[in-house]
């Protein structure tokens, strides 16, 4: 268990940072404050659209719909970091070979691969999923429940999505090994995410109206292609105990499965 513990917190130490910034000579503050100020600058802007979204379904009392479509989002944006954060933690880490040749079993490394890839994912999940939430506060009457519940749901959220896209990794490294189109493929995800965030930018009125017009029919859609969206609602608006224990057995029993 020491040498598990150990070579958790040394895994744990490298490559964490969800902003790609390198520079020589950095300070240890620096390293710290500068990530610290991104993640509330990337928070805060996605603060301002989900307020926006959230005045104009408040007065209908559909705000929880913002939720429902920012854990889609978030989903989807999960899925694509796993793809090519699986390349570097699972797939190409630096010391696999070091790891492979330690008296230590490869089902433990994979735990511990996996248990950093999630922990990554969830601080990538909180930049969008956090402000969400705390805008949904603001609007809506909420109790204790609420927040315990939209706990265990960060917790979980990456979970999914983190699987799949270490699948769609492995895939990919499958065929960048015959193609070498690794850096097309990634170099056209990233423009796709921005071209995504610049028509968001521009078309944010008309967007708004839409899913204000369309509101119920949305949340009907998402909650069938991703089943866990509907749990989660249903929770923080009436509590059901079948309804938690659904949603952890549909996050957990997968991890486990995938693990092993």
């Amino acid at each position: 268990m020491k040498k598990l513990l150990s070579l958790l917190k040394a895994t744990m130490s490298q490559d964490m940072s969800l902003f790609r910034i390198k520079a020589r000579n950095e300070s240890r503050a620096r390293k710290i404050v500068l990530p610290i100020v991104l993640a509330l600058l990337v928070m805060f802007s996605v603060g301002s659209y989900v307020a926006i979204l959230a005045e104009e379904l408040a007065p209908s009392h559909l705000t929880y719909i913002v939720l429902t479509i920012f854990i889609m989002v978030t989903s989807l944006l999960t899925i694509i970091e796993g793809v090519y954060k699986s390349q570097g933690i699972l797939f190409e880490a630096r010391d696999n070979e070091l790891l492979f040749s330690l008296p230590i079993t490869q089902s433990k490394i994979f735990f511990i691969r996996i248990f950093k890839l999630i922990t990554f994912q969830f601080l990538y999940n909180s930049l969008f999923m956090l402000p969400a939430i705390i805008v949904y506060a603001m609007y809506e009457k909420t109790n204790v429940s609420f927040y315990l519940i939209s706990t265990v749901m960060l917790v979980l959220l990456p979970i999914i999505p983190t699987i799949l896209g270490c699948i769609f990794g492995y895939i990919i490294k499958g065929l960048s090994a015959k193609f070498k189109a690794r850096n097309i493929m990634q170099v056209l995800f990233t423009s796709l995410i921005l071209l995504g965030i610049f028509y968001v930018s521009f078309n944010m009125q008309g967007m708004v109206a839409n899913i204000v017009q369309n509101a119920n029919s949305i949340q009907e859609v998402i909650t069938k292609i991703y089943y866990p969206a509907g749990l989660y609602i249903n929770l923080i608006q009436n509590f059901n105990i079948l309804d938690l224990i659904i949603l952890l057995a549909i996050n957990i029993i997968p991890a486990i499965v995938f693990v092993y």
